[in-house]
Formats: structure tokens, sequence, C-alpha cells
């Protein structure tokens, strides 16, 4: 049987990671990589030394013809600012604007530019970069062309699609202001050293208390009243409190505006960990869901845009 051959390399390159997948010319993935090295935490101007570092040996002899990139690696943080795509977009519209960048490797490198949505005024309402891949991964996936998506994350993504375009992006800044609620706030004492662990009972308990009261602003301090007056918690139990508090919060609002009679699926993307997090709390919100890994999306997305690209002169 002959080896696959590699075709392309894709890369999501993030604020805070690196990852990046040798696929051959059907996408199956042949290898991959990850590392810590988001824009936001390396120089400035070393974007092109980074992507050597990490895979370097897979450009060696001319193997890869094509890197595809998205992420923040397309904003003023990363390689160069690439303009984003206005929506209403189709996957076409998207691959017609990829930025080819100046570099020195064999390979010819292109960005993803990522997409912005307006409100009724004409003024920009939301933004994605990086997240726009999954969703055109995901419908491809899921052969849908109506439907919902959730991508969660620091800044989770919410994202309208009516007949393969997307339409809107609403951003909830759910796991940013979980982390300074764990890492600064008032209530960081209560849940030091509590890890990634989640108490599936505690967690479903704060995503109850704010279906039920609504209240985002006072709901997570009762894991400080409790450790202080009346410790019967756990540092896990109080933070998988506090984690149900905000995704609960997020699915609550965002659901709050889908229209009741809208088609298609709601479908998630993301890590095993968020995907575990989400269904719980969405199926206490008495919503059925499609999960979808984020590897899996964003390697489909990538070869959907690499085939829809307009051919360069060679």
């Amino acid at each position: 049987m002959n080896k696959p051959t590699a075709n392309a390399v894709y890369v999501d390159w993030g604020t805070s990671s690196f990852r990046a997948y040798l696929v051959d010319e059907t996408g199956n993935c042949l290898d991959q990589r990850a590392s810590v090295q988001g824009v936001k935490k390396i120089d400035p101007g070393s974007c092109e030394a980074v992507l050597q570092e990490n895979i370097g040996d897979w450009l060696e002899g001319d193997r890869v013809a094509k890197i595809l990139m998205a992420g923040m690696v397309g904003s003023d943080l990363g390689w160069c600012a690439v303009p984003l795509v206005r929506a209403p977009c189709v996957a076409a519209m998207i691959a017609e604007k990829l930025f080819t960048a100046q570099h020195s490797q064999c390979a010819e490198i292109q960005i993803v530019p990522g997409v912005a949505s307006c409100e009724d005024t004409g003024h920009v309402s939301g933004i994605m970069r990086g997240e726009e891949v999954q969703v055109l991964g995901g419908m491809a996936l899921q052969n849908e062309k109506n439907a919902v998506f959730c991508l969660p994350g620091s800044h989770s993504k919410w994202v309208n699609v009516s007949e393969g375009s997307i339409t809107s992006i609403r951003t909830f800044m759910t796991g940013e202001l979980f982390d300074l609620m764990c890492g600064q706030s008032v209530l960081a004492d209560c849940m030091r050293h509590a890890g990634a662990e989640m108490d599936r009972n505690t967690f479903v308990a704060g995503v109850e208390c704010v279906r039920s009261d609504g209240n985002l602003l006072e709901a997570p301090f009762r894991v400080r009243a409790e450790f202080v007056a009346d410790p019967h918690r756990s540092p896990v139990e109080r933070k998988s409190f506090v984690s149900g508090v905000m995704i609960g919060s997020e699915i609550a609002a965002a659901t709050a505006e889908m229209k009741a009679d809208r088609s298609g699926e709601l479908i998630v993307i993301g890590s095993q960990q968020l995907l575990s997090a989400y269904h719980l709390a969405f199926t206490r919100h008495g919503h059925s869901i499609t999960c979808i890994q984020g590897e899996e999306a964003f390697i489909a997305g990538c070869r959907l845009l690499q085939g829809r690209a307009p051919k360069t002169a060679s």
C-alpha cells in the first residue's frame, strides 16, 4: 500500500496557541503539531520564524505546496492584518479573499480573512477570525445550510447561517470572564488549586441558578458567601458552580433571541471538554444539539476553502 502523500498544511493560529495539521489530498490528517506560541505570546514580526520552528521539517523537499492559516494570525497582532469579509457571505466569497502572504518559504502561504457582521445601522457588531473556518467545516460535515453555530471559548461565537451564508455573529466573553473570576477576582481564593476537573452536580446547580433567576451579576458571589460563612464545598465544586453560571448565562441570552420557528440544527463546535460542559448546559435549557470536534471542523473548513480558492499563476 502506498504511503499517503502530504498535500497541504492547515494552521489554526490564535492569540494563545498554535496548531498545525499536515494533510493529504483527501483531507486526512497525517500529522499534527501544537504549541503555546499564540500570536500574542511571540515577538512582533516573528510569525515566519515561529512557523518554521514548528513545521519546518514538513516543508523539506517541497513536500507541501500550500500552507493555509486562519485565526488571529490574520490580525494586526499576527503576520499581517487581512481585511475582514462582510456578512452575509458564503464560502466562495471568503475563498476569493484569501490573502497571499510575503515569505521566504517554498510553499504558498495564504491567510483566511475572517468575517464581520453588521447591525441594521451598518455598523459592525460582530467579528471572528478562525471560527468562520470551523463554521464552514461544520456545514460541510453535516451537509447543513441552515443552522445556528455555537463555538465556545474565551470569546464564544454564535453564528447564524441561512442557505449556506453566514449572516450574523454574536460574541460572548464567557471564557475570558470566567478566567478573570477564577484568577483575579474576590472569588479567586475560593477556587484556588481547583484544576480543570468539573463537578457535574454543582455545574448543573450553576446552570439552574441563572436559568431560574437570570442574574449573572449576583449568582457567582454565592460561592464567596459560602466560603466565608458556611464552608461546605470544595474548590472544584465552587469553580464548577461559577462555570455553570457563566455558560448557563451565555446560553440563556443567546437562545432568547433565536427565532422559535428557526430551521436547521443547533451545532456546537469545540474541544471535548467544552463540548461536554455545553451539552450538559444545553440539555438543562431544553435544547438538543449536534456536537463536532473543533479540529475536525477546522480541517474540513480549510479543505473546502482550499478547493474553492482562485487558481494562482504558476
